[in-house]
């Protein structure tokens, strides 16, 4: 159901984007050096974001449907309307699965991206967790690298540009200019100091600091 829903999506989202905000794609040579599976680290600004990732991507490409993470169902039980779409069976449909929060286990509070990546999906990553303020630097969470690391598969960079104050009815004035940028592919070896020993240890988490060196060479894509 995600790859019906996903490229029902991929056209809309597109054409719109296209003629009233001036959709710019750039870097998409770099996923011709990915050969299979990869993670996408993303920043996130704007509830469109996965949609507008998943746009952006050709539209037969063989990485659609992506794998997208959300909060368990229960995190939403407080957020008004939000409740009642958000972590629930729609988001499932549309390819987004819980990571489990609280847990201080990464294994166990990724388990169904762990169980997607080592299958031959593509997952993409909001590494900050939650849309970001405009001008506020992100604080990264460490679930992405883990994945990286336990599964060795490649990080795409993305960076989304313009969406940040988009709504349902600014998006027609014409006022936003929105630009997604893939950057290189990164390895584990490139965000990790040693990648063969990665120990948790009190008052120091190296999959915290991996995931920051991501939003540091997203946050510089051009």
């Amino acid at each position: 159901m995600p790859a019906i829903l996903q490229r029902l999506a991929w056209g809309p989202v597109r054409l719109v984007l296209s003629l009233f905000a001036g959709l710019e794609i750039r870097g998409l040579e770099n996923l011709k050096r990915i050969r299979g599976n990869m993670i996408i680290a993303s920043n996130h600004s704007n509830q469109l974001d996965p949609i507008l990732i998943v746009a952006c991507f050709p539209f037969f490409s063989r990485h659609l449907p992506l794998v997208f993470g959300s909060r368990e169902k229960d995190f939403y039980a407080k957020s008004g309307w939000r409740r009642w779409v958000y972590g629930g069976l729609l988001f499932k449909l549309m390819g987004a699965h819980p990571m489990y929060g609280g847990l201080n286990d990464y294994e166990a509070a990724l388990r169904h991206h762990l169980e997607f990546a080592r299958g031959g999906k593509s997952v993409c990553i909001f590494p900050t967790g939650k849309r970001r303020a405009p001008h506020v630097a992100p604080k990264a969470k460490g679930g992405l690298a883990y994945l990286a690391q336990a599964t060795n598969l490649p990080i795409l960079p993305v960076r989304i540009q313009g969406l940040e104050e988009m709504n349902f009815l600014s998006v027609w004035t014409g006022r936003h200019k929105v630009v997604v940028t893939f950057g290189e592919p990164l390895r584990a070896k490139d965000i990790f100091m040693n990648t063969g020993f990665v120990q948790l240890t009190q008052g120091q988490n190296p999959y915290i600091d991996a995931a920051a060196t991501v939003m540091e060479r997203v946050d510089q894509l051009a």
